[in-house]
């Protein structure tokens, strides 16, 4: 996700001269869960790994197991978590899933 329209930089304004960077990338790094109501319920969390062993896992308790990417975006997200991507990290400008 690139947020500097997000932060009223116009492209004008994002210029390299100006700043250190064209754009700013964020990108999707973990989902939190929450089944039940308000006052019990049970949380989980869908985790984006990164290295060698690049894949999503399902956090539950004691449990990891692995995820695909299509379980975390059918999910119903109470909280998302993001991570700044910086240039090198982008795969032909693209992130990666």
């Amino acid at each position: 996700m690139d947020i500097a329209s997000l932060l009223g930089l116009s492209s004008q304004d994002n210029q390299p001269s100006k700043l250190p960077f064209r754009s700013i990338y964020y990108q999707l790094s973990a989902v939190i869960v929450h089944f039940g109501d308000q006052r019990s319920g049970h949380f989980i969390t869908y985790r984006r790994l990164n290295g060698t062993h690049r894949c999503w896992v399902r956090v539950s308790d004691t449990q990891v197991t692995r995820a695909d990417i299509q379980q975390v975006l059918r999910s119903h997200a109470y909280m998302l978590f993001y991570e700044r991507v910086h240039g090198n990290e982008l795969n032909n400008g693209h992130l990666t899933e």
